[in-house]
């Protein structure tokens, strides 16, 4: 079920909140768990047992682990979970990448046979990250197991952001599953919070995301340069503004019961250096290969080789994480290979020349995010040759002046877009400062989105695929 959808808009969430908040509050989990199940089975009911599975695995594995009064046997236990979390990630996700690429090698082509295709279930990437938290911390002893199969359940499974995040770590939630009091005040900033993120799907997404979807549909090799800037600056602000959306959306409805979802995104497009993107983009899912991968690595506390080599091990399984395909290594080394150099030498210049730094940015950004959405790295090459025609791979027009009339279509709402990337602060601060006004936006943006929806066809968040 799409939180951009009538379905969900209009059927599920008045109903879900009306049992909600008329139930005790120590019923609220189980409606909320309840809920959560409905929310993921009307979508991905084929797929509902993996997620149950994970849960019962993961609390006797967890049970198990805390009674062990051995290091070795609590190692044990942590690595038969692991096993289970990654290998169902890896059948899942990654297995037919896998089986393809070893059929390539001489004398494996009967690997190709074993691919049984499976088609990826919603959230998996998510929620596995999210458990196999859960279990390091109680390894580690930072939490207890929890003794309650349907809390530990509530927490992996509450629908608000169980499809794309954010990534929620227990220890940071605990104390709300058990003890949350929502106000009437928490309710309407989530509401706000959800109606600016429903806007930022419907209205700025997937607008860029059409113009995306022509530029592709024109063929790579004839589109002019400026058409494909035009076209790799508009996945970049739909994949903003479709995943920024959805996390806001999660963090309204979380408000709306009492949770407090931490921010995915600040304004990571103003950000001066690719160091300050990350910390700003996804922040969540930084901040899980930060403390359950980098620090443990050793993070940046040995030798400057031992640090970049830490480096490369996260950044590869970052670009791994968001897909099978060899463009997300590429774009995960670039990130890597990115990073080492402002470590190295150049983030104190870029901090000294914000021109300087913004300019960099504003090439980096779109161009990653085309090796990112691209799929066949011939296809990349082809893109980049034609918004970097001088090195010989294209020329500046492919097709003279193709770009106009797009730029007539779109261009009110890159003015938009970038008008609320840059004055995104104010924006904010406005709806808190001026309480009628953010009323009357939220209803505006509201029916103006159902009106979208009930006009389009099915608009899925880019991200439910990673």
């Amino acid at each position: 079920m799409l939180f951009s959808s009538i379905e969900f808009l209009l059927i599920f969430l008045p109903i879900f909140l009306g049992c909600y908040y008329l139930a005790p509050r120590n019923a609220r989990n189980y409606i909320l768990l309840g809920g959560s199940f409905i929310f993921y089975g009307y979508g991905e009911m084929k797929y509902l047992f993996l997620i149950v599975l994970s849960i019962i695995v993961n609390y006797e594995i967890a049970r198990a682990m805390e009674k062990s009064k051995h290091k070795t046997a609590r190692k044990i236990w942590l690595q038969a979970g692991l096993l289970y979390d990654f290998g169902m990630l890896i059948i899942f996700k990654y297995s037919s990448f896998i089986l393809i690429n070893l059929a390539k090698i001489p004398g494996l082509y009967f690997m190709k046979s074993f691919d049984l295709k499976p088609s990826l279930p919603l959230g998996i990437s998510f929620y596995t990250f999210q458990i196999v938290s859960y279990l390091i911390d109680v390894y580690r002893s930072s939490i207890k197991a929890e003794r309650r199969l349907s809390q530990l359940a509530t927490y992996l499974c509450m629908f608000p952001q169980l499809i794309a995040g954010p990534i929620l770590i227990y220890s940071k939630v605990e104390e709300e599953l058990s003890n949350r009091h929502e106000t009437i005040d928490d309710v309407v900033r989530g509401v706000k919070i959800f109606v600016v993120g429903l806007a930022m799907k419907m209205i700025l997404a997937n607008t860029f995301g059409a113009l995306w979807s022509e530029v592709t549909m024109r063929g790579f090799d004839v589109i002019s340069t400026p058409l494909a800037w035009m076209g790799a600056i508009a996945y970049s602000l739909q994949i903003f503004f479709d995943f920024n959306g959805y996390s806001l959306m999660a963090i309204g409805l979380g408000a709306m019961m009492g949770f407090h979802i931490p921010a995915n995104f600040k304004r990571p497009y103003c950000a001066k250096t690719v160091t300050d993107f990350w910390r700003r983009w996804h922040i969540t899912l930084g901040e899980w290969f930060r403390d359950y991968v980098y620090i443990p690595l050793g993070g940046s506390k040995g030798t400057k080789s031992k640090t970049i080599m830490n480096l490369l091990i996260v950044w590869l399984l970052t670009g791994i994480w968001h897909g099978a395909g060899w463009n997300f290594i590429l774009w995960g080394l670039l990130f890597f290979l990115l990073l080492t150099l402002e470590k190295t030498f150049l983030f104190d210049f870029l901090n000294r020349h914000p021109f300087i730094a913004h300019t960099y940015m504003s090439i980096i950004i779109p161009c990653s995010w085309m090796i990112f959405v691209i799929d066949d790295l011939a296809q990349i090459a082809t893109y980049f040759g034609r918004l970097f025609p001088f090195f010989g791979r294209g020329t500046v027009y492919g097709n003279e002046m193709d770009f106009v009339p797009l730029l007539s279509t779109y261009g009110l709402f890159f003015i938009l877009a970038f008008a609320f990337i840059i004055g995104e602060r104010y924006f904010w601060m406005g709806l808190r400062k001026m309480p009628i006004t953010a009323r009357a936006t939220t209803v505006v943006l509201f029916a103006l989105c159902i009106w979208k929806i009930q006009g389009s066809a099915a608009n899925p968040f880019l991200y439910f695929r990673f």
